[in-house]
């Protein structure tokens, strides 16, 4: 459990989040997050703030487990404006619950890059960044990405593509809004993106009135701008396929 809010690896007794990362990477600095595990970790937190990054945290590695992040609706992790948040690695199995990614910034993504298998649950992204032509100020995926009931805002990939989430993997949205990004769009895709929303039961278009029955088709087919539940990630009229 992660019980200090400091960005460090001094022997001090505190369990800080790149401390607890790197033993569940099974390659500890010290002891103060306990012994260094290979098989499936949960990371909590007894604290609850900011932690501001002085350099982007330890990769999540593949071969030593999957790794789950809980910040329990009580923790953002900020880049503080100068360094990226994370790194999947190919291979790598990373799940965020109830977790803030903010002010990340790098030349290609700024919040998360992620090449492995990443979940996003009830989680928010904001005002992460990738500058000059970057990609995926929020998130940008080469691998498979998961994003449940989660909130994507004021992020940018100024001169680039996806300022909220830019997909060149497997992305699947499920209830979540990407808006209000400042540069590069809220999501472009050049890979696979599925949908899905919660649809409220409704009485078929056969019963309805002519006036409900127009109403009905009319909002069926016109997408609702920061949705990315209704609106799926777009190829850019002049896409090019982007790097890592």
């Amino acid at each position: 459990m992660v019980n200090s809010l400091g960005d460090n690896t001094s022997n001090d007794g505190q369990c800080t989040l790149r401390e607890a990362i790197l033993a569940a990477n099974d390659a500890p600095a010290n002891a103060d997050c306990g012994a260094g595990s290979s098989a499936d970790d949960t990371i909590t937190f007894s604290v609850s703030g900011t932690i501001t990054l002085g350099s982007t945290l330890p990769a999540i590695v593949s071969g030593q487990g999957a790794l789950t992040i809980d910040g329990g609706g009580n923790i953002t992790v900020s880049g503080g404006g100068s360094v990226r948040v994370m790194d999947v690695s190919s291979g790598a199995d990373l799940t965020l619950r109830n977790i803030t990614i903010a002010n990340g910034r790098s030349t290609s993504s700024g919040g998360i890059s992620n090449a492995g298998t990443l979940t996003v649950t009830n989680s928010t992204f904001s005002a992460n960044s990738a500058d000059f032509g970057g990609v995926g100020g929020g998130i940008a995926n080469f691998g498979t990405l998961t994003v449940t009931n989660s909130t994507f805002s004021a992020n940018s990939a100024l001169g680039g593509n996806g300022g909220g989430i830019l997909n060149a993997g497997t992305l699947t949205l499920k209830n979540t809004i990407i808006a209000n990004s400042t540069g590069g769009g809220d999501c472009s895709n050049f890979g696979t993106v599925t949908t899905k929303l919660h649809q409220q039961p409704h009485r078929r278009l056969s019963r309805l009135r002519p006036d409900e029955r127009r109403e009905r088709q009319h909002h069926r087919l016109r997408p609702q701008p920061g949705r990315a539940d209704r609106l799926p990630c777009l190829l850019p009229a002049a896409a090019r396929q982007p790097g890592h």
